[in-house]
């Protein structure tokens, strides 16, 4: 661990290939690691509050729990490597025009992504928990491999126009989109058929579409201050365990889920026990 080296402003390692924990913490001067070797294994990595624009010479090809925040000038993140993540990824507050890549991630525990201008997840395939996007800065999301995930959030992401999600069959805990005010329609996830805690979509989106969806354990809130139509949706309510809403033209919208918004800004990992148990009407 390095912490607090206010000068230190080049940091290099001759040998080092493999570690238990990499955390770089409060070295607000520091530019540039410097590895003659690439650094393969470490079970933890973190870095915060430091001067890095990207993490060259760290190439992971295992991960547990992974932090990259508060690092104003980090503008890209590319872990190459990288095919299973067993533990906590989180993303936040670092440079608006961060790129963070992960081109052969296939499993992961838990990620959490904010503040990001592009996120790649060309190969991801599953989620074990929650999978958010929070306040980021991208027009489109795709995960074109993605067929099961436990909650699935995007929030606040005020440039998005386009999810795509193609392969997704079940969502194992929430699946909320809510407040994307560049988001018209949500019709790119054709093959949907299992939300095992509750739906909660709220914007100002006209259509929706998930043609294969037949069953919703948690409850059911799709709210829209655009024109949107609830009649198609009506059928769902045999479906639907928890109370049914669906609602168009509405000036203030409700979230499905009331504590969901507050908790997921104070702390991401609440959400995986929030809507997972059906709701009485």
């Amino acid at each position: 661990m390095l912490s607090g080296l206010t000068r230190l402003s080049d940091l290099r390692f001759d040998a080092l290939t493999e570690v238990d924990n990499i955390n770089f913490e409060a070295l607000p001067a520091l530019q540039q690691l410097t590895f003659s070797k690439v650094v393969t294994k470490a079970s933890k990595l973190r870095v915060t509050n430091t001067d890095l624009r990207n993490l060259n010479g760290i190439d992971l090809e295992t991960v547990g729990d992974m932090e990259i925040s508060n690092n104003p000038h980090m503008t890209e993140v590319n872990v190459n490597k990288i095919t299973n993540a067993t533990g906590f990824v989180s993303f936040s507050a670092n440079s608006v025009n961060l790129k963070i890549m992960f081109p052969n991630l296939q499993n992961a525990l838990n990620m959490t992504f904010r503040n990001a201008s592009e996120v790649s997840l060309p190969s991801l395939k599953k989620t074990t928990g929650l999978l958010g996007f929070y306040s980021n800065f991208f027009e489109d999301f795709s995960a074109p491999n993605l067929t099961s995930t436990g909650d699935l959030v995007l929030v606040d992401n005020s440039k998005l126009s386009n999810i795509s999600l193609p392969a997704l069959e079940t969502v194992r805990g929430a699946f909320q989109i809510a407040n994307n005010t560049a988001l018209k329609s949500i019709t790119n996830v054709p093959k949907l058929e299992t939300i095992n805690g509750a739906l909660d979509f709220a914007g100002n989106f006209s259509e929706v579409d998930l043609p294969k969806l037949d069953e919703v354990r948690g409850q059911f809130n799709m709210q829209s201050s655009g024109d949107l139509d609830c009649e198609p949706w009506e059928k769902m309510k045999a479906n639907v365990r928890g109370k049914f809403t669906c609602r168009g033209g509405v000036r203030t919208l409700s979230p499905g889920i009331p504590a969901t918004l507050a908790l997921a800004q104070a702390n991401p990992l609440a959400l995986l026990s929030l809507a997972t148990s059906p709701q009485a009407e």
